[in-house]
């Protein structure tokens, strides 16, 4: 299925992603600031980020799974965080 989000467009690498996200949020800091805004089109745009970041999330660990698995043999703390992100 195609999508006409650019954050979750397979071709944007996950710093490419980052910049986008971090223009919705100074649009929202803006508009918040501003209090200008319209509460559902708010909503619509954090909810955006939020899909913004798993997409991130998902995008990364896809990239570097064997890596961050490997890196975390020595360092259970982390083995137990990575875990709890992956569910």
């Amino acid at each position: 299925m195609a999508t006409n989000n650019p954050l979750l467009s397979g071709s944007r690498t996950p710093e490419q992603r980052l910049n986008i996200i971090i223009g919705q949020l100074n649009g929202l800091k803006k508009a918040i600031g501003q209090s200008n805004y319209e509460c559902s089109a708010l909503i619509t745009q954090i909810k955006a980020v939020k899909a913004g970041l798993d997409a991130v999330l998902e995008k990364i660990l896809e990239e570097q799974l064997d890596r961050c698995l490997k890196a975390t043999k020595a360092k259970p703390e982390v083995k137990k965080i990575f875990n709890q992100v992956i569910r």
